[in-house]
């Protein structure tokens, strides 16, 4: 099991079980906001999915 933690209601989540994109560029190499945003803690762009419970952005931690 891999734990992440969504920074804004504190829920645990395995990491595991959630649906990341591998890819978050479109065919031109443009990064898609849909599938990543840019990520303040680590200063780069991460793929992220909402959190099951307030539905604000969980990063898995994987930097583009």
């Amino acid at each position: 099991m891999n734990l992440i933690c969504c920074n804004h209601c504190g829920v645990i989540l395995n990491k595991d079980k959630l649906k990341f994109a591998e890819d978050i560029h479109d065919d031109d190499g443009a990064i898609r906001t849909d599938l990543a945003d840019y990520n303040q803690d680590s200063k780069s762009w991460q793929p992220f999915v909402k959190c099951p419970v307030c539905q604000e952005q969980v990063f898995n931690g994987r930097s583009y």
